[in-house]
């Protein structure tokens, strides 16, 4: 039961949350304009709040691009090269990633501290912390070394096997491209 969580949570966390994401900004966007035009008023949270929504579904589909292999991928050139280059481009691929990753994790973190030390609130509001929005950086970059690492698991099996690293457009099924 936990492995069948465990199994379902690695496939879906991103989109779950990316979804849930899109719907708070679209809702709160649809609001705010009817409030705008038919009513004459807003809200002082709504845009802010509209733009760390965006923040969540841009770190979280940072991660769901590694994940499914779609982010800074350059296949027209790595095609092109021996499958021992692909597996080392993959590889370099991974280690940059990482590197970026280490970097954001440490500052994101620190930032995220401080603002809860502080007590610093979202602008327009009186008393929703600011570490919500924030937090969305750690939690992504989170992800995407799970996933970078998930990465190397999978083009060392590929370069073992010999494998294609990668698929040619016309290779994918029409339930692969769905998936996207």
């Amino acid at each position: 039961m936990l492995k069948n969580g465990l199994f379902w949570l690695d496939e879906n966390v991103e989109r779950v949350l990316m979804n849930a994401f899109y719907s708070y900004l679209a809702l709160i966007i649809f609001i705010e304009v009817v409030r705008r035009f038919v009513f004459h008023t807003q809200t002082s949270w709504g845009s802010t709040t509209a733009i760390h929504a965006f923040v969540w579904i841009s770190w979280l589909g940072c991660a769901f691009c590694i994940k499914k292999r779609n982010h800074l991928r350059f296949p027209g050139i790595r095609s092109n090269v021996s499958h021992t280059a692909q597996f080392y481009c993959f590889l370099l691929d991974d280690v940059i990633w990482l590197v970026i990753a280490a970097v954001v994790l440490v500052s994101s973190i620190k930032l995220v501290s401080l603002q809860i030390m502080i007590g610093q609130t979202i602008e327009g509001t009186d008393n929703v912390p600011q570490w919500i929005a924030t937090i969305s950086i750690p939690v992504g970059f989170s992800l995407v070394v799970i996933r970078v690492f998930q990465d190397v698991i999978f083009n060392i099996k590929t370069f073992k096997s010999k494998e294609p690293f990668m698929k040619k457009p016309e290779e994918e099924t029409l339930e692969e491209l769905e998936q996207y």
